[in-house]
C-alpha cells in the first residue's frame, strides 16, 4: 500500500529523543532568550543550548551522509522540529536556518563545492558553524529578482572580517480540564469551548501531515513537487497564528499577560511565520500564482505528487 503515515521505529526513536532534548536543554533556556533585549542578546542567550544541539548531533541532521552527516530525510526533520519548536522556537529556528542556508550547496553544489562546504559543518563539534542566504533586503519585498535596477535587491554586502502550536493547544486543554473560572463545573463541560477546541485540534492534525506529505513528495520528486510545500508554508503558518488565537480565547485574558500564560509568548513567536521566509502574500503571487498560470497545470499535481511538465 503506497500511502502510510505510519512512523517507522527510527522515526519513533527520533520523535522521542528530540522530546527529551527540548525537555532538558532547551526548555531551561527558553526563559532568558524570551527576557533579551534585542535579537542579539537572544542569539547568545541560546549559544550553550545550540552547543549542546550539536553535541547531540542535530546539526548533522541536514548534512549529506556522504560528507559526514547524518543525512536526515525532509520528513526526519520535520518530526524533529515539532518536538523542539514545541518548547522554544528560537534555538531550532538557527538550526533551520543554518540548514536552510547550505540547501544551494546540498542541492546544486559540485563534489568539490560540497566537500569544501559542508564537511566542515558535519566536523563541527560545538556548533561553531552557522549559514545563512538573503533573498531580500531592508525593503522587505519580494521582487528580489526585478530585471530593473531600481527594483531588486538593494543591500550591498562587504567582507568585515572573518510546534509551539500543539505547546499551545496543550496549555489550552489542560486549563479547559482543570479551570471553573467561578463556574460549577471546568470550562471544558460548555460546549462553545469544547467546540473550539475539536476545531483546534483538527487544524493540528491537518497541518501535520499536510507537512509529512510535503516533504514526502518533495525529496522523493528530487524538488520537482513544490506546489504543495508552497501552500504548506502559507497554510500552516496563518493556521498557526489562528489557532493560537483560538487557544488564547479559551483561556481568556490572562492569556495575554506574560506572567500568568505562555501563550502571548506563543503568539509572538508564531506571528513571524506568515511574514518572512518568503512573507505568505509574495509567495502567494510570485510562486503559487505563477505554477497556476502554466500551459501544462494540472490541479492534481500536488496530491499525485509530481512537478510541473517539462520541469526537473
Amino acid at each position: 500500500m503506497a500511502i502510510d503515515f505510519t512512523l517507522s521505529d527510527s522515526q519513533q526513536e527520533l520523535q522521542k529523543n528530540a522530546k527529551a532534548f527540548a525537555e532538558g536543554v532547551l526548555r531551561p533556556a527558553a526563559g532568558q532568550i524570551d527576557r533579551a533585549a534585542d535579537g542579539w542578546e537572544s542569539f547568545l542567550a541560546g549559544r550553550e543550548a545550540y552547543r549542546e544541539m550539536a553535541h547531540a548531533g542535530f546539526t548533522k541532521a541536514y548534512i549529506p551522509a556522504a560528507y559526514g552527516g547524518a543525512g536526515f530525510s525532509m520528513l526526519d526533520l520535520a518530526i524533529a522540529a515539532e518536538e523542539l519548536t514545541c518548547v522554544d522556537v528560537n534555538v531550532p529556528t538557527t538550526l533551520l536556518g543554518t540548514g536552510l542556508g547550505l540547501q544551494p550547496v546540498i542541492q546544486f553544489g559540485s563534489a568539490e563545492q560540497k566537500e569544501r562546504f559542508l564537511r566542515p559543518f558535519a566536523d563541527d563539534p560545538e556548533g561553531d558553524l552557522l549559514a545563512s542566504y538573503a533573498f531580500t533586503d531592508v525593503a522587505g519585498g519580494a521582487n528580489f529578482d526585478s530585471p530593473d535596477p531600481v527594483g531588486g535587491m538593494q543591500t550591498i554586502a562587504r567582507r568585515d572580517g572573518d510546534e509551539w502550536v500543539r505547546a499551545a493547544f496543550e496549555y489550552a486543554l489542560d486549563f479547559a480540564r482543570s479551570e471553573k473560572r467561578l463556574g460549577t463545573v471546568p470550562v471544558i463541560e460548555h460546549q462553545n469551548t469544547g467546540f473550539m477546541l475539536a476545531d483546534i485540534k483538527m487544524r493540528i492534525e491537518a497541518c501535520r501531515y499536510l507537512t509529512w506529505k510535503a516533504c514526502h513528495d518533495f525529496e522523493r520528486s528530487g524538488g520537482r513537487a513544490e506546489e504543495l510545500a508552497i501552500m504548506t508554508k502559507v497554510y500552516c503558518s496563518e493556521a498557526a497564528v489562528d489557532t493560537i488565537y483560538d487557544c488564547m480565547r479559551v483561556v481568556g485574558i490572562a492569556s495575554y499577560t506574560r506572567d500568568l500564560a505562555p501563550l502571548e509568548k506563543i503568539m509572538r513567536d508564531a506571528m513571524v511565520f506568515p511574514l518572512y521566509d518568503g512573507g505568505n502574500q509574495g509567495v502567494r503571487r510570485r510562486q503559487l500564482h505563477d505554477i497556476m498560470r502554466h500551459p501544462g497545470y494540472d490541479s492534481m499535481l500536488a496530491a499525485r505528487g509530481e512537478g510541473l511538465p517539462g520541469d526537473g
